[in-house]
């Protein structure tokens, strides 16, 4: 995803690329990648081993990544959005998950309801 944002007197551009894997029927991400195109500081590059359940985040220029323990399923902020686009279809109005997203190093909770 190519992302250009305006307000006034502000431009920033960004990119956005998560990359996943299915495999029997779930998906599983591999890698995340932010990129700022105006500060190099808000860069952010998660990469998902799930051999090892551990997610690490570079953030910007930083030499030492952040790792988080992780489970499947846990998701980056762009496989979130693919994750829950194929799981509509298949829920009913109203039923509500928990979902883990690494966000810049963190792993957080989102709770969904499906409407």
């Amino acid at each position: 995803m190519d992302t250009t944002l305006r307000w006034t007197l502000i431009e920033r551009r960004f990119r956005d690329c998560a990359v996943l894997r299915i495999d029997a029927g779930r998906l599983w991400p591999v890698e995340y990648r932010h990129i700022d195109e105006a500060d190099a500081k808000l860069d952010v590059h998660t990469r998902f081993d799930w051999t090892q359940g551990k997610a690490s985040t570079l953030r910007g220029g930083d030499a030492t990544a952040q790792i988080v323990n992780i489970a499947w399923p846990t998701w980056d902020a762009m496989s979130f959005q693919v994750a829950l686009m194929a799981a509509a279809p298949q829920r009913a109005a109203g039923s509500r998950e928990t979902h883990a997203v690494v966000e810049r190093g963190r792993l957080k909770e989102h709770q969904v309801e499906f409407i």
